[in-house]
């Protein structure tokens, strides 16, 4: 290991142009006790990948399954929007608890506080990629004003106005097809 002397600048910046690798761009800095400061090469990573680090079986599950591909589980091809099969909802009457259920946890998972207005062609192209028990997909039409959307509107707004309070704005303003 090759010693470099390096100086600070007025501003106690410091030039590491000699020092270190080009792919190292950032680093966690600390000082030790005799005041030594000590650069460690960092990544900034999200917090879901994060948490994925932090599961130790599921990392090694993965490692595993890497070193040893037949110990892999393969999963059906989802089929493409053209091979799915759907139930079509035209009528109040035609919407089911199953299809509000799909509906308040469609809200609930991508509508959270403070992720901003819903809006309703997301929400129905949200649900119209769920599965419903008979194996089927939900055909919602393309009328946001039709009677099954209008219910799917009001159940969606009660959930959302449960979820947040009465704090932000509920709705965007292209809720159209």
């Amino acid at each position: 290991m090759t010693e470099i002397l390096v100086e600070l600048d007025e501003r106690r910046r410091l030039s590491l142009g000699k020092v270190g690798k080009p792919e190292h761009r950032r680093y966690l800095v600390h000082e030790e006790p005799n005041g030594t400061i000590v650069l460690v090469p960092a990544v900034v990573m999200s917090e879901s990948q994060a948490q994925l680090l932090a599961n130790r079986d599921l990392v090694e599950q993965i490692e595993r399954t890497v070193t040893d591909p037949s110990t892999r589980v393969r999963r059906p091809r989802r089929p493409h929007p053209s091979e799915r099969a759907f139930t079509t909802f035209r009528d109040a009457d035609d919407v089911t608890e199953e299809l509000l259920d799909i509906v308040r946890s469609v809200v609930r998972c991508h509508y959270q506080p403070g992720t901003g207005c819903m809006n309703m062609v997301d929400v129905a192209d949200r649900i119209e990629d769920h599965v419903l028990d008979n194996g089927t997909h939900p055909d919602l039409g393309n009328d946001m004003t039709s009677p099954v959307m209008r219910r799917i509107k009001d159940v969606a707004l009660r959930t959302r106005r449960d979820l947040m309070g009465s704090g932000e704005p509920v709705w965007s303003s292209s809720d159209h097809r």
